[in-house]
């Protein structure tokens, strides 16, 4: 075979090969004029939008006046509540920082001016928003008194959508709740009360095996915050299994909400309910109710898979008691500690 005859197969490749090179060169100019058209779009959609996103604006703006509008009686009480408020260690002061708390009474069996008003001081124009979060944090404790008079179900609605904005594992969202209204919250009050003075603890999720150093010592100052605040003398065991059964009674709360987990999701799961807990507390406390996380519920489990048919694949984590503080309670009267950054930080590097 001659040379031309052997170049010629690879030269009607190359021919076909540049073809599509040749036809995307002639198709420039189209794909510039499209370009041009597309950018001329774009510019149209945005001159469009811009009266929607003007509109949207000026609807925030209104939104933040009135809302500020409406908790501005709130900020003046909590004003006034604050100008007259003192504090005080309810615990000796031998105790570590990190493991003292407040009494703040104003008066023995008294609670603090600031349970009159638990809604926290809306943030104001240029407030910090996590100035607000810390004030709602700092505002939130675990009320363990509460008044009969329910909460309208629109507010617990909007608690919980606040709540389901936290983070969890995947996005798996694991929590489920059973949120009682109060003619249920009475009948499982009664019926659980009884129950639990004579049953052994048997919880889904086992308890910790033991509390040590620094552990114990908080454990033990809030304990005795407690006892001290509603009259239990140290060493009178009847007097302490009183007041721990009033776990059970849900401190007089007209609503709990219980909290379970898939059991599939083990530890994960029941981390991510945790995080759920804490959301719902500080949305409660935003709306101005009280509230109480309770491990004791969990310790009647089968008691309470029976009462609600809660599943076998779920856990039972916890309850939530919530309703409005009785600001006239010794029980809440007080406050505990919290440690320092430099407690729990250790910046390495």
């Amino acid at each position: 075979m001659s040379g031309p005859e052997r170049d010629a197969p690879g030269r009607a490749r190359r021919a076909d090969g540049g073809a599509p090179g040749r036809a995307q060169r002639a198709d420039a100019p189209e794909r510039a004029h499209q370009a041009q058209r597309d950018a001329s779009d774009k510019a149209h959609r945005a001159d469009g939008d811009a009266p929607e996103r003007a509109q949207r604006a000026d609807g925030y703006a209104r939104e933040r006046e009135q809302q500020a509008q409406r908790d501005a009686p709130g900020m003046a009480r909590r004003a006034d509540g604050d100008a007259s408020g003192s504090g005080s260690d309810a615990t000796p002061a031998s105790a570590p920082a990190s493991v003292r708390g407040t009494a703040r009474d104003a008066a023995p069996g008294r609670a603090p001016d600031s349970l009159r008003d638990t809604a926290p001081d809306a943030a104001g124009p240029g407030d910090d928003a996590l100035a607000t979060l810390d004030r709602l944090f700092a505002a939130r404790w675990s009320c363990r008194a509460f008044l009969p008079e329910p909460i309208p179900e629109a507010t617990v609605t909007r608690i919980v959508a606040t709540a389901q904005r936290v983070a969890s594992w995947n996005n798996t969202q694991p929590w489920q709740l059973i949120v009682t209204r109060k003619p249920e919250t009475d009948r499982l009050r009664a019926a659980l009360y009884a129950h639990a003075q004579t049953a052994a603890p048997a919880p889904d999720i086992p308890f910790p095996t033991a509390y040590e150093g620094v552990y114990k010592a908080r454990r033990s100052a809030c304990g005795w915050q407690l006892y001290d605040a509603v009259g239990v003398a140290r060493g009178d065991r009847a007097a302490s299994a009183r007041q721990t059964l009033e776990n059970f009674r849900f401190f007089g709360a007209p609503h709990v909400a219980l909290v379970t987990a898939p059991a599939a999701l083990g530890t994960y799961g029941v981390l991510d309910c945790g995080a759920f807990v804490t959301a719902f507390m500080t949305a409660a406390q935003a709306a101005g109710v009280a509230t109480i996380a309770q491990a004791a519920l969990a310790t009647q489990a089968p008691f309470l898979r029976d009462w609600f048919a809660v599943p076998e694949d779920r856990w039972i984590v916890c309850g939530i008691a919530f309703g409005r503080a009785d600001p006239d309670h010794p029980a809440n009267g007080y406050r505990t500690a919290r440690a320092s950054p430099d407690d729990v930080v250790d910046w390495r590097g």
